[in-house]
């Protein structure tokens, strides 16, 4: 796999960082322009013009009222404590967390950028995943939402804002090692007729994936709008998917009662294993495994994707499910 590292085996990027505006005034100004610098084990920065190697110990930067702690470990500290007086109020900005979440994501990006597909890898392991998800298109970012539930709560400006993602979930939320993991027995008897039920589908990388992960199995896809995958499937096919079956698309609404559209769908067919990777709202992900519970499997395993309370959700409404929750992805099994 290729690495966002120089010949030196350093990283160098630079990251602009503005002030985000208060209420009053929407104007940004520059606070600093920082290098990021660092190893596969540390990353640092500093301001841009000053350069300091990765074994540097313990440092501390006061540059423009910008606190920058670094400590041994590589552990980052940020603070910025400039406060303000505007219409009478006195407002502090912590950019922390807004500034860790930019390297974070600044460093992720590069090093996705290098990675090469490699389809030879060993299918399930937590490289393959993420190779296989950036051979079918990997990121995608701003696709346009064409329909809504008529019950979303969600405002015209929530909808329209930003567009829809996918194709983030191997690599960019980090959730391989967790599908390397808990699907084990699936992936060792991979050659078997499992049942794949996969909610929120967008362009359909998802089912791409797990049709060649098990290539005689049935998958099944479900989305209140299954034009991006509908256009996006002579692009999987020609890319490898769906050699042995063709994909199932139907329709589905997760916020309504779906026990009979999921009972007309399956014909008699247990799930194996259900993805929810929709609207990942309290009420949809209730919703939607109450639609699917009785049509599971014996040894069905079930994951919730981009919801970090997924856990106290199902144990309230199925006591009879064991629930593990990593971060955003829970993975749930029959007691």
């Amino acid at each position: 796999m290729d690495s966002p590292l120089d010949n030196n085996g350093i990283f160098q990027h630079t990251i602009h960082l503005r002030n985000p505006g208060t209420q009053t005034s929407k104007e940004t100004s520059l606070l600093g322009e920082f290098s990021l610098h660092g190893s596969h084990r540390n990353v640092i920065i500093c301001p841009a013009t000053i350069w300091h190697g990765t074994n540097c110990g313990c440092l501390c930067y006061s540059w423009n009222r910008f606190q920058c702690h670094i400590n041994s470990n590589g552990i980052i500290l940020l603070e910025h404590d400039v406060k303000k007086r505007e219409s009478g109020r006195e407002m502090k900005y912590n950019i922390f967390l807004r500034l860790k979440r930019r390297i974070h994501n600044e460093i992720k990006k590069k090093y996705y950028s290098k990675i090469k597909p490699d389809t030879t890898l060993p299918p399930g392991t937590p490289n393959w995943f993420i190779h296989i998800e950036k051979h079918f298109g990997g990121y995608q970012s701003n696709v346009k939402r064409r329909k809504v539930s008529p019950s979303d709560t969600r405002s015209n400006s929530e909808l329209i804002k930003g567009g829809m993602i996918g194709g983030d979930r191997m690599y960019h939320h980090g959730y391989a090692k967790y599908y390397s993991q808990h699907l084990e027995n699936m992936i060792n008897n991979r050659e078997k007729e499992y049942v794949i039920l996969e909610v929120g589908i967008l362009k359909g990388t998802g089912l791409a994936i797990w049709s060649t992960l098990f290539p005689n199995s049935t998958i099944i896809g479900l989305d209140i709008d299954l034009t991006n995958t509908k256009k996006n499937i002579p692009n999987l096919k020609n890319l490898g998917a769906f050699k042995k079956h063709e994909v199932e698309l139907y329709e589905f609404d997760q916020l309504e009662d779906n026990h009979e559209t999921v009972k007309h769908i399956l014909q008699n067919r247990r799930v194996d294993l259900c993805i929810d990777d929709g609207l990942h709202s309290d009420k949809s992900i209730i919703n939607t495994a109450k639609s699917v519970e009785s049509f599971l499997s014996k040894n069905f395993i079930y994951i919730v994707e981009d919801h970090n309370n997924t856990k106290k959700l199902l144990k309230t409404e199925f006591p009879n499910w064991n629930t593990r929750q990593y971060g955003e992805i829970s993975i749930s099994t029959l007691k």
